[in-house]
């Protein structure tokens, strides 16, 4: 198991929508419940999981969270909601960038004698 996500509440939709790839994906997906809305509750009950939270709230009060951008422009410069395959884009690079890659050439690597 990689970690623990824990979605906000304003992600359910998009969490249920995608939960089954990140479980293939090693990650464990958490929905938050509705007694959960308070941001300082969900934080405290993240720490306690050691879980990162995905939300769209840019002033979270939690460390380890991916925030996942709300509007976006289009050329006409309206502002739209991004759609989720653009949001699971965006999740799954965060992801990617926290988790310490190793180079793929063996050349890098000394070669014992």
């Amino acid at each position: 198991m990689k970690g623990t996500l824990i979605f906000d509440v304003s992600l359910r939709g998009f969490a249920r929508r995608y939960s089954k790839y990140l479980n293939l994906l090693g990650y464990r997906v958490i929905i938050a419940p509705d007694y959960l809305k308070n941001d300082h509750l969900l934080a405290d009950y993240a720490k306690k999981l050691n879980a990162i939270i995905v939300t769209t709230d840019k002033w979270f009060p939690y460390g380890d969270k991916i925030v996942l951008p709300m509007d976006r422009r289009e050329q006409n410069g309206k502002l739209i909601k991004p759609k989720y395959e653009v949001w699971y884009t965006i999740l799954l690079n965060e992801l990617a960038s926290r988790i310490p890659h190793r180079p793929m050439s063996k050349s890098v690597y000394p070669t014992p004698r």
